[in-house]
């Protein structure tokens, strides 16, 4: 689960704390096929995130009638949730192989305007050459990563996930 905090922070220190219900005796007798857990047993994680943010993105490959070239289209929505707009970000589209080689070329994708607590959707297709291809046989696989840079092109986030061309 995720929960958002932000709202019961205050400025200096802060106590995070968790009740954690266990359960009773009878319950072994209700789901005797049925092992419960006590407590946290999975790592609990404090994180942050910027006021202007990837707040969703779709990558879809679409290769030609060949199978040799194909065509990346990424559709991003970028969050804002700064009291005032912002415009000049830009998204890096980057996609790695196995010998860390980019084969996108330095893709950019402009993030021309997102006004205050609101968000907006940027698109880009991007040609590519020659991928390697997914299979089952052989599952290629590329490093794509998504990096949001500010107006004076500071990274602000960086999102990555594991990328598949296929039919």
């Amino acid at each position: 689960h995720r929960f958002d905090i932000t709202d019961y922070l205050i400025e200096g220190e802060n106590l995070l704390a968790v009740k954690v219900h266990k359960f009773c005796d009878g319950t072994w007798f209700e789901d005797q096929d049925m092992i419960y857990d006590g407590g946290i047993f999975r790592d609990v994680y404090l994180t942050s995130e910027p006021l202007v943010k990837i707040e969703d993105y779709v990558v879809v490959t679409d290769l030609d009638e060949n199978y040799e070239n194909a065509v990346l289209s990424l559709t991003a929505d970028v969050r804002n949730l700064s009291t005032k707009a912002q415009s000049g970000w830009t998204i890096d589209v980057q996609a790695f192989d196995e010998a860390g080689n980019d084969i996108l070329g330095g893709a950019v994708l402009p993030v021309d305007h997102v006004d205050s607590e609101g968000m907006s959707t940027f698109a880009i297709d991007i040609d590519v050459e020659k991928p390697e291809l997914w299979s089952a046989e052989k599952p290629n696989l590329y490093a794509l990563v998504l990096t949001l840079k500010d107006g004076e092109g500071k990274v602000v986030e960086i999102l990555t996930t594991q990328l598949g061309f296929r039919e």
